[in-house]
């Protein structure tokens, strides 16, 4: 049984794993998705942004050119071979005003050759560079109006990372040729640009921009998934722990149910042996003619068969209880001589020298409740602290009538209860575990029953225990229940 159950708790726990490690891999691959899908967003947002931040600078250089002596064209052609390939050619053509001839001066250049599929973004990428080439001479780039630009793109993607400020930087010189960081700002070398953009061909001069991590946006556009992910962590981790919690629970309750059967084997073996040999000395041994023998044989059969049908008794009480049909049959109890009918009776029963102190408030108090089920309560609690005290327990039984319940209080000067025991001691079928000992007779149904009883008549059962020195358990019912 041991065996098999760290076999499935390991299967299940190591299925768990698989699930969370699977689930962490799939998030891991959603975010670096999701991550580059931000990145082509910006970029995106920087290509809008340069555009019109160059068209801005074109309707400025036009309305200045109109005022110069000097015209400046470009124009770029393509051919197409037989293989798809294109190649362009760019014509540079400047014209001076300023000569009577009209000077005029043309620049031819091959750029380079693509394929039909790369054409468009190509294409797009030499205009922007010829564009680059003839206007930043003219008028210099404007980094901050590209950042005010930029900012417009990310609002209007509703991408909400906070941009600090951004760079032209030469990669050829290594060095920042314009940037709109604050003078406030303080910049650290291990700062890294979060987008590099490049507009030119040959890739000497590009925008870095520098953003807040991208994590905190990435991961609010997960929040569903995560939030779903970890719901259905928290469910799986809950199921595993409630099918753990149950087994384990079964498995005690297996091994308490084991610990009944033997002590009850023990409980039925020893009263129906003796009454045999007493039974048997009587047949065999012509006790019958000394009526002194056969009068005390027949006490011990006697004495013996009562021991059983209490015991016989007591299980069908806890049988009973469990049907709807159960009922009390309250009557009307005169609770000191009930107490003290049960001290003679237990005086009798037992070989120690107990001491009994008995105080009922007021003397005459009457109870009303259940006679049968309220004396196996209280006989169960004595018989308790007899069993569980040395040679000479001390008994202390209080009743009295308190806020409209009537409490029954009984303390001993016995072994005491752990601390850590104390929950369980009402649990059915549980005993104190004292190793390999077992000098006091039970089978973990007597407390059950007494708090089952209680729970009956509307009440509870409360306990005080100090190991060594003994313990004290009260009973509450409610007097008009």
């Amino acid at each position: 049984m041991k065996k098999s159950f760290r076999y499935i708790v390991t299967s299940v726990l190591l299925a768990l794993l698989l699930i969370f490690g699977w689930q962490l891999y799939w998030l891991y691959g959603l975010y670096n998705s999701m991550h580059d899908e931000l990145k082509r967003e910006l970029t995106t947002c920087m290509e809008s942004a340069e555009l019109l931040e160059l068209f801005y600078r074109m309707e400025m250089l036009e309305k200045e050119h109109h005022k110069k002596d000097y015209e400046q064209t470009i124009s770029i052609t393509g051919t197409s071979d037989d293989r798809g390939n294109i190649t362009f050619e760019k014509e540079d053509r400047f014209v001076d005003r300023s000569k009577e001839d009209n000077d005029t001066t043309i620049t031819k250049s091959t750029l380079n050759s693509i394929e039909e599929d790369f054409f468009s973004e190509h294409f797009v990428r030499n205009i922007n560079t010829s564009m680059h080439n003839a206007i930043d001479k003219e008028i210099p780039i404007n980094i901050h109006r590209l950042d005010s630009l930029f900012a417009n793109k990310l609002k209007q993607k509703n991408i909400r990372t906070k941009h600090y400020y951004s760079e032209i930087f030469d990669t050829n010189q290594g060095k920042v040729i314009s940037t709109s960081r604050p003078e406030e700002t303080y910049k650290k070398e291990s700062d890294y640009p979060t987008l590099i953009y490049f507009y030119d061909n040959d890739e000497a001069y590009c925008f870095r921009i520098y953003m807040e991590p991208l994590t905190r946006t990435i991961l609010i556009r997960m929040g569903g998934i995560l939030a779903t992910t970890l719901f259905i962590i928290i469910i799986l981790g809950f199921a595993f722990w409630y099918l753990i919690r149950t087994v384990l629970n079964q498995k005690t309750l297996e091994e308490m149910k084991d610990d009944f059967t033997n002590n009850m084997t023990h409980e039925l073996k020893t009263p129906i042996a003796v009454a045999y040999s007493a039974t048997d000395a009587l047949l065999n041994f012509n006790m019958t003619k000394n009526e002194e023998k056969r009068r005390k044989y027949l006490l011990i059969c006697k004495e013996q068969l009562t021991r059983l049908s209490n015991l016989v008794e007591q299980i069908l009480s806890m049988s009973m209880e469990q049907r709807k049909s159960f009922s009390l049959y309250r009557e009307e109890i005169q609770i000191q001589t009930l107490i003290q009918e049960l001290i003679e009776q237990h005086k009798l029963k037992t070989d120690k020298t107990v001491y009994f102190s008995c105080t009922c408030y007021p003397n005459d108090l009457i109870v009303y409740a259940d006679r049968t089920h309220l004396s196996n309560m209280l006989s169960n609690l004595i018989d308790n602290a007899i069993k569980y005290s040395g040679d000479k327990p001390i008994v202390t039984i209080q009743v009295k009538e308190e806020n409209g319940c009537y409490c029954f209080s009984i303390e001993d000067n016995g072994l005491g209860i752990p601390a850590d025991k104390q929950s369980h001691i009402f649990d059915k079928f549980y005993r104190i575990p004292h190793g390999n000992v077992h000098n006091i007779k039970g089978y973990g149904l007597g407390l059950f029953y007494v708090k089952t009883m209680a729970e009956k008549h509307g009440g509870a059962i409360y306990i005080k225990s100090t190991p060594g020195k003994g313990s004290l358990f009260t009973i509450r019912i409610p007097a008009n229940h």
